[in-house]
């Protein structure tokens, strides 16, 4: 399971509207939804047309706590915690709506965040990839898929494009090569958690080819400067013109050792 969405206040407001829609009451008066952390938004928002109250308790303690205040008859207490539904105990979970705690759809989040209507399936392969973009948000803008369905190309290009700033989200060769010249922007890529570094990988590799892939793994290394060199000692030891078999053989053996692995065909 990857980790919880970020919390923001439009990512509560999606997530509040889905409990409310089509429940004219909405008692008991007590939301539990458990959150990644500490929220810094604004303390009440009008969903509904019933007033929250926005409330992070950082403690089951500082919960109990907040379930004893006194609320005002229209208002909804949302009680935003880090903890589990087994830290907090079957006698406070009986006080809340649903009796649980309930967590951010972190789907339907990166759905609204489209404007799509459907989800690709495949894209549950790769739950990663919703807190990568997820945390992009609100400062980033998502461009609407015109066919209504997110599919799984349309999360990689823009994970690509907004996570490790690839202009379009493109992977192919050319635009790799371009890319490493720009060191500022290279270092995303080492930055990456190792599961997503590899996820990455395959699909460079799958999308751009084995060369591709190649450049991607000198980037992952922090060896951006390494990638036009590399390549051009390949054009010499490699081109079909190119004479000296047996010394260009000792000099591949002597390259395998700066190139990436696997290296590239």
């Amino acid at each position: 399971m990857s980790p919880l969405p970020p919390t923001s206040a439009e990512f509560l407001r999606w997530q509040l509207e889905r409990l409310f829609e089509g429940r004219g009451d909405k008692s008991p008066p007590f939301v539990g939804i458990r959150v990644a952390g500490p929220y810094g938004g604004p303390p009440r928002m009008e969903v509904a047309g019933a007033v929250c109250q926005l409330v992070f308790c950082p403690s089951v303690l500082a919960f109990r706590e907040n379930l004893g205040e006194p609320l005002a008859a229209a208002e909804v207490r949302v009680l935003l915690t880090d903890r589990s539904q087994a830290e907090l105990g079957l006698d406070v979970l009986t006080r809340l709506r649903g009796r649980r705690l309930y967590e951010i759809d972190r789907w339907e989040l990166l759905q609204r965040a489209f404007g799509a209507s459907r989800l690709d399936s495949r894209l549950h392969e790769y739950e990663w990839l919703t807190g990568e973009l997820l945390g992009a948000l609100p400062s980033t803008q998502f461009r609407q898929p015109a066919s209504g369905t997110l599919d799984l190309e349309t999360v990689w290009r823009t994970f690509l494009e907004h996570r490790l700033l690839l202009p379009g989200g493109r992977c192919e060769l050319p635009d790799l090569l371009r890319f490493a010249e720009a060191d500022d922007k290279t270092t995303a890529f080492t930055a990456l958690p190792a599961q997503v570094a590899a996820a990455t990988l395959e699909w460079v590799r799958r999308e751009g080819g084995a060369g591709a892939a190649a450049i991607a793994s000198l980037l992952g290394d922090g060896r951006a400067a390494d990638v036009v060199p590399l390549g051009l000692v390949c054009r010499v030891l490699f081109h079909p013109a190119a004479e000296g078999a047996a010394e260009r053989q000792l000099a591949v053996v002597r390259l395998e050792r700066y190139l990436p692995e696997p290296p590239p065909p």
